[in-house]
């Protein structure tokens, strides 16, 4: 990334701007704010773990357990100013949200980006005939992430199925919704993320219980079809991390007002 100085056409003072290597483009920052709110915004803790994808994965949030990593991934996102062109990466699943860590972060532009389930919205799968499966959703943000308008993404499964990704990921989805109808209806359980595409999500569901239950490995029943061609790498024990500092973020932050979760899982389209 590189840095440089320009005159701000709205305030008529300098800004600072960050180059995007893969977006060819300068991204205008107002100069009161630091170039690392910018940054860190997209790049999340990382810990170091040999049991991971490139001896990285993302820090935990409290409560949070890992569901399972991928390589041969690929994403783009963009939100109402700025697309971002796909980068190829590794992908991982835990019980709260995906994060992705491109392989090649100087020319991504960023070194991770982190989708949590509670703001995903009209998520679909497509399989074409000749092309790859891939998944697109929207996505709410956490408060002060340097996005505008909606954010939406894609992420393209570039080498195999899809057979133990996709239940685990409306198990994980399902049990964000229902947390969240529950509270929204002040202990009222409407069972909000429906069966899904892939499997039926239990009654009482919630993203502390499948985790605990996840995290106990009493759960292998979850993907007890699995799918040979699926290269999804399951934590059925959770990863080794060998930094010292492992308590995790705490709580995940607030998202900014205005998604509303659809009913139901992914939904197939050709």
């Amino acid at each position: 990334m590189h840095r440089t100085h320009h005159l701000c056409a709205h305030c008529s003072s300098y800004c600072r701007y960050i180059h995007t290597a893969c977006l060819h483009a300068w991204l205008p920052l107002p100069s009161c704010v630091p170039i690392t709110l910018f940054i860190m915004a997209l790049n999340i803790p990382l810990l170091s773990s040999p049991d991971a994808p490139g001896g990285r994965i993302p820090s935990p949030f409290t409560g949070e357990v890992y569901i399972l990593s991928r390589t041969a991934m690929e994403l783009g996102y963009k939100d109402g100013t700025h697309r971002v062109h796909p980068s190829k990466g590794v992908l991982f699943m835990t019980t709260q949200r995906l994060v992705f860590l491109p392989e090649d972060a100087a020319k991504a532009g960023y070194e991770s980006l982190e989708l949590p389930f509670r703001g995903m919205t009209r998520e679909t799968l497509h399989q074409p005939i000749f092309a790859c499966n891939n998944l697109t959703a929207s996505c709410a943000y956490y408060e002060g992430m340097p996005f505008t308008g909606e954010l939406s993404f894609k992420i393209v499964f570039k080498n195999g199925g899809i057979g133990v990704f996709l239940p685990l990921f409306n198990r994980c989805l399902g049990a964000a919704r229902q947390a969240a109808s529950a509270a929204a209806s002040a202990g009222d359980h409407p069972g909000g993320g429906g069966e899904g595409v892939g499997g039926v999500l239990p009654e009482g569901d919630t993203p502390d219980a499948w985790a605990n239950e996840w995290g106990a490995g009493n759960l292998q029943s979850a993907v007890a079809a699995v799918d040979p061609s699926d290269p999804s790498r399951l934590y059925l024990t959770q990863p080794v991390v060998s930094d010292a500092e492992t308590e995790g973020r705490g709580s995940m932050p607030p998202l900014v007002e205005g998604a509303h979760a659809s009913a139901g899982g992914l939904r197939r389209r050709g």
